[in-house]
Order: C-alpha cells, then structure tokens, then sequence
C-alpha cells in the first residue's frame, strides 16, 4: 500500500527470487523441497531466452515490451549459483560469463559497479577465466591495498578468495576493512541500484549490508589462512 507501489510498480524478478532460494536452501537445504525445484523449473523455463539459459530478469508475459525482457549477467550468475548448490551446471550460463569476461564487459543494469557482479560470479564459477577474473580485480586494487572504500574492498577479497587466491595476498585489504570498522559495523554504501526518478541515480544499499559483506570477508580471510597454515605445518613436518 505504499505510494512507490502505486507509483512504481515493479514485476517480480528472478535475481530476488534465487538469491532468496539460495539463502533457505544453504540454511537448511529440507526447506527446497521436491514441489519448491519444481515451481523453480518451471519459472525458469517461461523465461529462457533458449532452452537451457540464458535467463531474462522479469517474470512478465510475453507481451510485455521488448525493455522488460533484458538478458543481465548478475541476475543469471546468481540463478547459476542457486543451481549450483542443487549440483546443476548449464553450458548456456557458462558460456554467457565467458563470452562477457572474454569482451571485458562485466557490467550489470542493476548493479553500478562490477564488484557484485564478479562477487555472484565467484561463487559458482570454476571455468577456464578465473585468472583473467582474478586479474581484472588486481587491476582495480589501490596501492594501498584496497578498493574504493569498504563494500567494494569486501566484495574483492571474498571474490578472490572464492577464486582460489592466497589469503596473504589480501592482507593490506584486510588491514583496511578491520581499520574502517566503527562501533562493531560499517558505513553503508551504495550495492545496487534503485529505479531512476526524474533522470536521477538512486543507488540502495545499508550498514548492515555493508558490515555483512565485511564479516563474510573476514571470515573467509580467516577461515582459509588458518587451513594455509595448518597445511604449511603438515609439509614442515
């Protein structure tokens, strides 16, 4: 009932849909159900582009206008890693995130930054451009070890790491996000964007979003440094 559902009425998507499918099934995997994969299937296969993937982002009829039906690289990386956690890779999706990394092209609409982009990448994708992946973060990395600010520092390390970088590598992007904490969190940052009004840039994002990205960050750094070390310790002995 809030005016921005009157004014901006908004059809449901398939990035929400699977990132939220994807949060229940790593909480507890009971909860996707035979009838839930189902239901899933069946969405997907309204809006393939072609069988198998790629995806388009809104759940439209076919006669809506040609502006609802867009092909974006974020929304199917994040329907590729729901799949992923099912044990389901399609050749169409990896093609699409190889074709777009070949062209260097990583952006998203919904996204004014690549970093989440690469990040939903990250977590399902072990083809043959990881290295190039890993490149073109390292390339975006300051010369104090960082990128931009917080979220953005987070996104690359937990994208890096995902990718199989060493943790040591990551150790001045570490530094600055325990250097930036205030009061137990983060500032928030813009993640992704909101529809635009009167030809404005709306971006969406939050502290607890931000300081999310940040703990899932530092645990990851922690969690495979300790394993490093552990293994490191193993070959000494």
């Amino acid at each position: 009932n809030s005016e921005e559902m009157k004014e901006m009425p908004f059809p449901d998507d398939l990035d929400d849909t699977f990132c939220a499918l994807s949060a229940l099934y790593r909480y507890d995997p009971r909860l996707i159900a035979g009838a839930v994969m189902a239901k899933a299937v069946e969405i997907l296969t309204m809006l393939e582009e072609k069988e198998g993937g790629p995806y388009r982002t809104w759940l439209v009829p076919e006669s809506a206008d040609k502006k609802w039906k867009d092909i974006d690289l974020a929304v199917n990386s994040n329907i590729a890693y729901f799949l992923s956690l099912q044990e389901v890779d399609l050749p169409s999706l990896i093609l699409l995130i190889e074709t777009r990394i070949n062209q260097g092209n990583l952006d998203s609409l919904y996204y004014p930054t690549i970093y989440p982009v690469i990040y939903f990448i990250s977590r399902w994708y072990k083809g043959k451009r990881i290295k190039k992946i890993e490149r073109i973060l390292l390339s975006m990395q300051n010369k104090d070890g960082y990128w931009e600010n917080p979220l953005n520092t987070a996104l690359a390390v937990s994208s890096l790491l995902n990718l199989g970088i060493s943790p040591i590598e990551l150790r001045k992007g570490i530094a600055y996000l325990l250097s930036c904490q205030e009061d137990g969190s983060w500032k928030s940052h813009g993640f992704c964007l909101d529809p635009a009004r009167d030809g404005k840039s709306y971006y969406s994002g939050s502290s607890v979003l931000t300081t999310a990205f940040c703990l899932e960050a530092l645990g990851k750094y922690l969690k495979i440094f300790k394993m490093e070390s552990i293994n490191t310790e193993r070959e000494d002995l």
